[in-house]
């Protein structure tokens, strides 16, 4: 699965003296992973009995509700992400080839 890559990658370059570098690199936490937190964020804030996550007889039910939700709609932002670089690309490369 793809996860969209890193949301905030990390890299550190160390200096080890005579002109010579090393460097390290940290993923970070994954798009997808970002995305999720802060839908999440956006549903425990703004849940009503409009939304009803937090209504159900059986509290855990609920967050496992809007934890499935807030999933589900990160995946379809990064599907839609794809989507729109993938149609970008296509644009990009046939003004190239004019």
């Amino acid at each position: 699965m793809n996860d969209g890559g890193p949301a905030y990658p990390l890299f550190q370059i160390k200096y080890e003296g005579h002109d010579r570098y090393s460097s390290t690199g940290s993923r970070g936490k994954s798009l997808l992973d970002d995305f999720a937190g802060q839908i999440i964020s956006g549903i425990m804030a703004a849940d009503t009995q409009k939304s009803g996550f937090m209504l159900y007889d059986d509290p855990d039910e609920g967050r496992q509700k809007a934890a499935v939700c807030a999933w589900d709609m990160a995946e379809a932002m990064l599907a839609e992400k794809h989507k729109r670089e993938a149609a970008k690309g296509s644009e990009t490369e046939g003004e190239a080839a004019r």
